[in-house]
């Protein structure tokens, strides 16, 4: 039984690790898009971002989303 409840622990973390994204900064956002960093700051309002205190992230699924509703 405590094999049976380690490889399922260990299955369920490999699920939700692998699910995990991490956030994109202007830069890696930009060079995403085809953008130069100063004008994705001027655009931003018309992607998708987040904003903790002074930061803005961004995240390549939802920029995916958004750049495929666009064309």
């Amino acid at each position: 039984m405590k094999f049976i409840t380690e490889a399922v622990r260990t299955e369920l973390q490999k699920k939700y690790t692998d699910s995990i994204e991490e956030p994109l900064g202007y830069d890696e956002a930009a060079q995403f898009l085809g953008l130069k960093k100063s004008s994705l700051y001027t655009l931003r309002e018309k992607y998708p971002h987040h904003k903790v205190g002074k930061r803005v992230y961004f995240y390549k699924s939802e920029l995916k989303k958004n750049k495929l509703n666009k064309v």
